[in-house]
């Protein structure tokens, strides 16, 4: 992998203890599980997927879950809007983005979900809980479990990309 853009482009995000622990038990049951170690990487090399074989994983695991094609650059705009909704102040979102002026991040300050929104999104995601194999226990159909979306983004054997030490871009 190459060098970060800017200084700004290596930070940390915080994750929910949900996510960390989904994550960890898909790193440990890789052959490439050392905590300095991609978590989706080529099951073969250990290297980043390539960047094609990622989208065409997303969209195709879009198309099972009968969800839009999005591009996976939009996963970043649905964090900042999410972060935004949820109360987190703009210069603390503007750190965690990477963004250098706080004007490209008030992009997302105006959005405030409708009561409606808010129940369509918790009806939505009611698997928040998910089995001792990285399987949701209910909800949504256990091919779109984080397990289940590392799998297929992970068989590509393919050069290194431009990611993050955990394979997001």
């Amino acid at each position: 992998m190459g060098a970060p853009k800017s200084r700004r482009s290596s930070r940390a995000v915080p994750m929910p203890g949900a996510v960390v622990a989904t994550l960890d038990q898909l790193s440990r049951s890789t052959h490439y599980g050392a905590d300095d170690e991609l978590v989706f990487g080529n099951v073969h090399t250990g290297l980043p997927p390539a960047r094609s074989t990622v989208n065409n994983r997303l969209q195709a695991r879009l198309a099972e879950a009968g969800v839009r094609r999005i591009r996976f650059h939009d996963l970043r705009h649905t964090y900042g809007t999410l972060m935004a909704a949820s109360g987190v102040p703009m210069r603390t979102l503007q750190e965690l983005m990477g963004h250098r002026n706080l004007e490209t991040t008030l992009i997302y300050a105006d959005y405030a979900p409708s009561g409606q929104e808010l129940s369509w999104a918790e009806a939505a995601f009611k698997c928040v809980e998910v089995g001792a194999r990285g399987q949701p226990t209910a909800g949504m159909p256990s091919r779109m479990s984080i397990e289940g979306l590392a799998r297929t983004t992970s068989t590509s054997g393919s050069a290194p990309s431009s990611t993050s030490p955990h394979g997001v871009p």
